[in-house]
């Protein structure tokens, strides 16, 4: 027989077995510690598994994170089919993090620990586009602007610091500066502001503007004019936008209000981003040789320096002057002496306005041109293919060598090529094949291109679309 003593110990044994076995039955909430997704330098999001949520109450579930001080508690806030994700912010470039998933149910439970290295710290870049400088403006494109609160430039013509002009942006990774002076070096100071404000100045860099005759894509004289003689400005412009132009040559010449049908279609073509020329006829094609002149200044360049000038000031889309036929017999009034004379007059009221005489292949032949240089800013050279020894709209064959000829008398001057849509009195008629070329040829190895003249969208449908075709491009 057993004694008490022996029966309770019995007792105990019985109950720590059931309550054991109790224990099993009811193991509770466990955690799994899965994969981390999207990585970068200062973020990343960690995944936890929850089992069993059936047999307990969790309470809270989350990620413990170690940077190396010890593990920080970041709670979770949804379970969807037993998982969960925490994304873990404001963390250290370039640095190896512990982590491990965790739950509150009665007591914590912990998954196994795992590891993840955050990528290198993010670099931010502000680059020039280069393709995107023009006379007046530069594009300068930021890098990871997703994560900035603010991004700007400091510009200036000197050294740029804080005390310069600056331009921010808030959006856009792309900031435009406008109204800058052609043929000028602009040095840049950008930054950029984090979204705890904090400012990091990028590294400086500069860039030169172009010249107001680089990338010329443009017509020439003679658009429609209306019952009454007066240009049809708003035809002008319609066409202009379709054909792609950048630029218009305003011939002054046979109509009596062309000077002031100009100064209507100024701003109208200043809206619509198109350059303007002006060309008046030389004395060979002025009274009382010719019918008309360019009115109501004739053959007064000086006058015609001082005006175009004058009116630049008011519409800076003016860019240009040109005197047609600028060589052969013309030559013995416009001397040295007075080429300085107007060109003076004009450089004096507005420096940025350029002077681009109309000057021949073969006038390069008997005319020396190095004493006027300082005073041409660039040429328009009417192609005619004249080293064959024949002019002809036939030939674009000679155009490179021709360039290059021309180049060696105009040293580093910008060189717009004029190609002969129209007919010419010598030289014939060209097909729209020689057109598209010409034009492919003079944009490869000149500066620009004018077509001559206007095409007419009806009358000349196939020179029209060519061109417009090839200004597309």
């Amino acid at each position: 027989m057993r004694t008490i003593h022996q029966r309770i110990i019995g007792n105990v044994i019985i109950l720590a077995f059931f309550l054991v076995g109790c224990e099993a039955e009811k193991k509770g909430p466990s955690v799994e510690t899965l994969d981390v997704r999207d990585i970068t330098d200062i973020s990343a999001v960690c995944w936890g598994r929850v089992f069993d949520t059936e047999t307990g109450v969790v309470s809270e579930f989350g990620i413990e994170l170690d940077g190396g001080e010890g593990y920080v508690k970041h709670s979770g806030n949804k379970l969807v089919d037993g998982e969960f994700d925490v994304k873990l912010t404001d963390l250290t470039p370039g640095t190896t993090y512990r982590y491990r998933a965790y739950i509150e149910a009665g007591d914590i439970t912990y998954g196994s620990e795992e590891l993840f290295t955050t990528l290198p710290a993010l670099t931010f870049m502000a680059a020039i586009d280069p393709d995107k400088i023009t006379s007046s403006s530069a594009v300068v494109s930021f890098s990871n602007t997703h994560r900035l609160k603010e991004w700007g430039i400091y510009y200036s013509e000197s050294e740029a610091t804080l005390n310069d002009p600056v331009k921010k942006e808030f959006s856009k990774p792309e900031i435009t500066l406008t109204d800058l002076q052609p043929k000028s070096t602009y040095y840049i100071l950008p930054y950029v502001k984090d979204k705890n404000n904090q400012i990091t100045y990028l590294e400086k860099a500069s860039f030169v503007t172009k010249n107001v005759l680089s990338g010329i894509r443009g017509t020439y004289a003679f658009s429609s004019r209306l019952a009454n003689g007066r240009l049809n400005i708003g035809k002008l412009i319609h066409e202009l936008i379709d054909l792609k132009a950048n630029t218009y040559n305003w011939l002054i010449w046979r109509g009596e209000k062309d000077w002031d049908d100009l100064q209507l279609f100024l701003p109208i073509a200043e809206k619509n981003s198109i350059n303007v020329w002006v060309t008046i006829v030389p004395y060979s094609e002025s009274k009382p040789i010719a019918n008309w002149s360019s009115e109501p200044y004739q053959t007064d360049y000086v006058k015609w320096a001082e005006e175009i000038a004058k009116l630049s000031l008011e519409y800076p889309n003016l860019k240009a002057l040109s005197i047609d036929d600028f060589s052969g017999w013309n030559m013995q009034y416009y001397t040295v002496e007075y080429t300085s004379e107007f060109v003076n007059a004009m450089r004096v009221i507005n420096p940025l306005l350029a002077f681009v005489p109309c000057i021949y292949y073969n006038s390069t032949k008997l005319t020396d041109y190095s004493a006027y240089l300082p005073y041409i800013d660039g040429v328009l050279f009417p192609y005619k293919a004249e080293s064959s020894g024949k002019e002809t709209l036939s030939r674009s064959d000679l155009l490179v060598e021709e360039i290059k000829w021309m180049r060696t008398k105009f040293k580093g001057l910008p060189l717009i090529v004029d190609v002969y849509s129209s007919a010419h009195s010598k030289a014939g008629t060209s097909t729209p094949a020689y057109v598209s070329e010409m034009i492919k040829l003079s944009k490869e190895h000149g500066d620009g291109v004018l077509i001559y003249t206007h095409p007419d969208p009806v009358r000349d449908v196939e020179k029209y679309t060519i061109i417009k075709e090839e200004f597309s491009k």
